[in-house]
């Protein structure tokens, strides 16, 4: 079982409010706020690697879409 990361960025707004609150993402790491409304979340397994994931879409009422993703190893 994945261990959660909860978002270190509580000063949310929009987007953030939507995907924590609304859709349960606490990993939910940042949200750029402009234009395609970028995410970025964070998710660690149990051996601590490490999975970013970057979502568009992200504003409330629309449907959050894979814009990219990666193996985090920079930041472990």
């Amino acid at each position: 079982m994945a261990s959660v990361v909860h978002s270190p960025n509580r000063d949310r707004f929009g987007a953030m409010n939507y995907l924590i609150d609304k859709l349960g993402y606490n990993e939910v790491e940042t949200c750029s706020g402009t234009g395609m409304g970028f995410c970025r979340f964070s998710f660690t397994n149990a051996n601590g690697q490490k999975l970013a994931v970057v979502t568009v879409n992200n504003q409330p009422g629309q449907k959050p879409k894979l814009q990219r993703w990666w193996i985090d190893t920079e930041n472990r």
